[in-house]
């Protein structure tokens, strides 16, 4: 099968306006307690005969222009064992998003997960892929020619290979491939601190998988007990709680 690359739109829709919720996608941006990439493509996590060679994620900017937010690599369709065995904070999946609701009633969409990959990447400056006539000196931009009359359709991804789309095919592997353009180190507080709805997404999960009692710290505390000799085991269960630590990080 063909590979491809996926241009993904995130961040965006009705649904992350309701009730505080959670939208699925903001797994993308932190690691699991295994220390996993999982990742969850929008709009509704299923991706079907598709062989992707990259992940464009990318959010919206202005007419016929988007802004990158972060580049997936290694990509792998999870196993359902390995989604049911996924934790944050020590929280499952379906833990994290049980409250979530689409028009007033129990959101019954899917909460899982659809890839895992071997890199998570953040933009060390910003990314601007266009088809219309947006130009900035200071960052890069990308002129995208594509036989998709827009960048990312209303189901919120696109796919381009070398066979079916070879110029935008092209085009976006050359940006990818630029190594300098990006980072594991999370880029997202200093590049899109205006961007609200991104950062109340990351700060609901953080939330979300923060209330972890003390008993299950100081579980997480006795598997690595090794690497604690010497210190007050007290004390660093009290900081570890106060301070969040367990509490799962953004990408670095």
């Amino acid at each position: 099968m063909e590979k491809e690359i996926l241009i993904n739109k995130l961040f965006t829709g009705s649904y992350l306006e309701e009730d505080n919720n959670i939208g699925h996608e903001v797994i993308n941006y932190f690691k699991d307690d295994d220390g996993n990439y999982n990742i969850y493509i929008t709009a509704d996590g299923s991706v079907k005969n598709h062989n992707l060679e990259y992940i464009l994620f990318v959010r919206y900017f202005a007419k016929k222009t988007v802004e990158v937010i972060g580049i997936a690599k290694g990509i792998r369709y999870i196993k359902q064992e390995e989604i049911d065995d996924a934790r944050y904070g020590g929280i499952s999946l379906n833990q994290i998003f049980k409250s979530n609701t689409y028009k007033g009633q129990e959101d019954i969409s899917s909460k899982q997960i659809t890839f895992r990959v071997d890199k998570f990447l953040y933009p060390l400056s910003h990314i601007y892929i266009t088809m219309g006539e947006y130009s900035n000196s200071n960052d890069y931009v990308l002129q995208l020619h594509t036989k998709h009359k827009v960048i990312v359709p209303e189901g919120l991804r696109s796919y381009h290979s070398e066979k079916d789309d070879p110029k935008a095919y092209f085009e976006l592997k050359e940006l990818i491939e630029k190594d300098e353009f990006w980072t594991k180190e999370n880029t997202i507080k200093k590049l899109f601190a205006e961007d609200k709805v991104m950062l109340s997404q990351l700060s609901l999960f953080e939330q979300a998988i923060g209330n972890n009692n003390e008993k299950e710290i100081e579980k997480k505390i006795e598997k690595d007990i090794e690497q604690l000799k010497g210190r007050d085991k007290e004390t660093i269960i009290k900081s570890r709680v106060n301070q969040s630590v367990f509490r799962n990080k953004l990408l670095e």
